[in-house]
């Protein structure tokens, strides 16, 4: 807002400045044909730096989707690993209890056997009616033995298995877990990347929006002035004849550019002729008076439309001897010679323009 506000007042003033008669620095179309160029060329790099911008976030936007990709894939491996380590520890769980009941039958079959008032292991050897009914009892209760023995080593064996594999799935799912979040911790990263260069992307969008309305701003301001500078060159008559000196004197600077005590390197729009104060100064040409007047710049200055859209204009005076609207013809005295304005001595500033545009005074003399 700050920058269109200087806009805007960079066109008042120089509407402003012509229609008021300045006619000096603030009207030089070629000035703000300058900035518009060098606002083009700024905004033309701003979009081009938003679509570097547009074009990496794109290419950050792709990573972080596939790096979700990744995650997800992960997640559906974790899911099946808890699945299995689940399913392992349930298959431990009944293994355990089946080991557990396979220990109480065999210790309630020998408590029977041992301990039991009714019959009791002796008893079984005793009550053998031959040796090979005891042998056959012997082997019987070696076979009862062994039978359980084998049983409850199968259901060990079984569980050492379901708990190796339960504790490969845990530390599968341990290693699992672990690479997820170092995944997840790239996509914050990478995610804090793209907020920061939506951020910036943002900020560059928005420079180039200014951009674009002080460009306007500044069509606008030239539009205005264009249309000043061709009134102003649209003199009541044609240019006829050709000009005279306005001043006998030393020519202390010429047309071109030079670097300027109060503007620094710029184009001197006229030339410069030292006389001392108080000297006549005519009119190189005859026409029509169409400012008479004081500038900061130019000091005490007079503005003649010589027909043709071409003017000249005779400046830092002591005194004006001729006022706006006034006819005058050539060789007519219309000041006296001064230091006023930006002058570093006494001297007559003079100006050729053609349709708004400064000129070489030589090529009219």
């Amino acid at each position: 807002m700050r920058k269109k506000f200087l806009v805007w007042i960079l066109t008042i003033a120089v509407v402003m400045s012509v229609a008021g008669g300045s006619f000096v620095y603030a009207d030089n179309l070629s000035n703000i044909n300058s900035q518009i160029s060098d606002k083009k060329s700024e905004l033309s790099q701003g979009r081009q730096k938003e679509k570097e911008l547009k074009s990496e976030i794109s290419q950050l936007t792709d990573k972080i989707d596939s790096v979700q990709s990744e995650i997800d894939k992960l997640q559906s491996e974790i899911n099946n690993t808890e699945f299995k380590i689940t399913a392992a520890q349930n298959k431990l769980s009944r293994l355990q209890n089946r080991i557990e009941k396979q220990n109480k039958d065999l210790n309630d079959r020998l408590r029977n056997m041992y301990m039991n008032d009714n019959t009791s292991f002796v008893e079984v050897l005793l009550n053998s009616g031959s040796l090979s009914e005891l042998l056959v009892n012997l082997d019987l209760i070696k076979r009862i033995h062994k039978g359980d023995k084998e049983v409850l080593e199968q259901l060990q064996v079984q569980h050492d298995q379901v708990e190796k594999q339960k504790k490969e799935l845990d530390n599968l799912n341990s290693s699992l877990k672990s690479q997820q979040g170092e995944v997840k911790a790239k996509q914050e990263s990478l995610n804090a990347d793209k907020s920061a260069l939506n951020k910036k992307r943002q900020a560059v969008a928005a420079d180039n929006a200014e951009l674009s309305e002080e460009i306007a701003d500044l069509q606008a301001a030239a539009d205005a002035l264009t249309s000043q500078i061709k009134g102003y060159g649209e003199s009541s008559s044609p240019y006829s004849g050709s000009m005279i000196w306005p001043v006998s004197g030393t020519i202390s600077c010429e047309y071109g550019y030079r670097y300027c005590p109060y503007h620094g390197y710029e184009l001197h729009t006229g030339i410069d002729i030292a006389v001392g104060t108080g000297t006549s100064v005519k009119a190189a040409s005859s026409g029509v008076v169409r400012q008479a007047y004081y500038n900061s710049s130019y000091g005490n200055m007079v503005l003649i439309d010589n027909g043709g859209g071409i003017y000249t204009l005779y400046a830092h005076n002591s005194r004006l001897l001729v006022s706006a609207g006034q006819k005058v013809s050539q060789g007519q005295v219309i000041a006296r010679s001064g230091n006023t304005g930006n002058s570093t001595g006494p001297h007559v500033h003079f100006e050729v323009r053609v349709n708004g545009q400064y000129v070489n005074p030589r090529n009219y003399l």
